[in-house]
This record gives structure tokens, C-alpha cells and sequence, in this order.
């Protein structure tokens, strides 16, 4: 014999308990006389609709409501996590396109400081060779464009990792 059960079943917020379902048994009788028993194979399939209303436990669906309210809690906190975290990887990709665009500037910027600070030197140079200034002014001069090419060095490097940042937020 084979038995199968298919059915569906509803919790009420009051607490009524309705289950709906149907039970179908495949019944098969070996070694038998069809003489006494004419069919010895037969399905029974049987209804049922089963009501259940707790007075104690679950009293007017207070369980019930109480499970409920657990449950949109708990959609409601993933949903305002999930929501925190979108903002967060707005937030974070927005600060890497403006870190870039501000090295970007920076690197320009520098450009320019290490073309005057190039000028100031030669000039400088210039005039020591001249003897209108001191060797220590064309030596100090030299430092600038030193301290200026360093800092250009400085800005390509940041303007590198910005770069780096803003493409694996990207996905590249």
C-alpha cells in the first residue's frame, strides 16, 4: 500500500488554524481470490478539512501576531541594512571620484609650481654667473626646483592611487 497527502494550510491572526487536504491511498492485495474480492487493486482518496482553534497557548492569535510582528521586524532591519549599506558604497564612490579629481588638480598644480620654480633657477643661475647674486641664491634656487619636482613626484603618486581606487570601485 502507498499513501500520499497534498494539501494547504492557513494560521488566521485571530488564531484559527484551517487545514484543507486530501489523503490517497493505492492499495494492492496480492495472493487473493477474484472470486471473493473483485478488485484487488483500488485508490481511496479522502478530503478532509481539520479546524484548530487554540483557547489557551495561542489565545485569540496572540502567538500568532506576536510571530508576525517578528518577522516584519526582521524584513524591516535587513531592509534598512541593505538600504545603509547602498549609501555607504554611494558615499565611498563618491569620495574616490573626488579624491581623483582633486589629485588630478594637484598634479596640475605641480606642474606649474616646478615650470616657475624651473624659470626662478635659471634666472638665478643667470644672475650668479653674472655675479649679481650670490652662489647661495642660485644654490637655494636649485632646492626649490628640487623641493618642487619632489612635490609633483608626491602628486602623480596620490593621483596613481586614486586612479587605483576609483577603478576597482568601478569594477575595473
Amino acid at each position: 500500500f502507498q499513501n500520499y497527502t497534498l494539501g494547504v494550510a492557513e494560521q488566521t491572526r485571530f488564531g484559527l488554524g484551517a487545514k484543507l487536504s486530501y489523503n490517497i491511498t493505492r492499495t494492492e492485495l496480492f495472493g487473493v481470490n477474484t472470486a471473493f474480492v473483485p478488485l484487488p487493486k483500488f485508490y481511496n482518496v479522502v478530503p478532509s478539512l481539520e479546524l484548530s482553534q487554540s483557547l489557551w497557548r495561542n489565545g485569540l492569535g496572540s502567538e500568532t501576531r506576536a510571530t508576525v510582528a517578528v518577522v516584519e521586524a526582521q524584513a524591516k532591519a535587513t531592509s534598512l541594512a541593505e538600504t545603509m549599506k547602498s549609501k555607504l558604497i554611494l558615499a565611498e564612490s563618491e569620495g574616490a571620484y573626488w579624491r581623483l579629481v582633486v589629485a588630478r588638480e594637484l598634479v596640475s598644480v605641480a606642474k606649474n609650481g616646478v615650470e616657475r620654480a624651473k624659470k626662478i633657477q635659471e634666472w638665478s643661475k643667470r644672475r650668479a654667473s653674472l655675479a649679481l647674486a650670490d652662489k647661495s641664491d642660485a644654490l637655494q634656487a636649485e632646492a626649490g626646483l628640487q623641493g618642487k619636482q619632489l612635490e609633483l613626484q608626491i602628486a602623480i603618486d596620490e593621483e596613481r592611487e586614486a586612479i587605483k581606487k576609483f577603478n576597482s570601485l568601478r569594477g575595473l
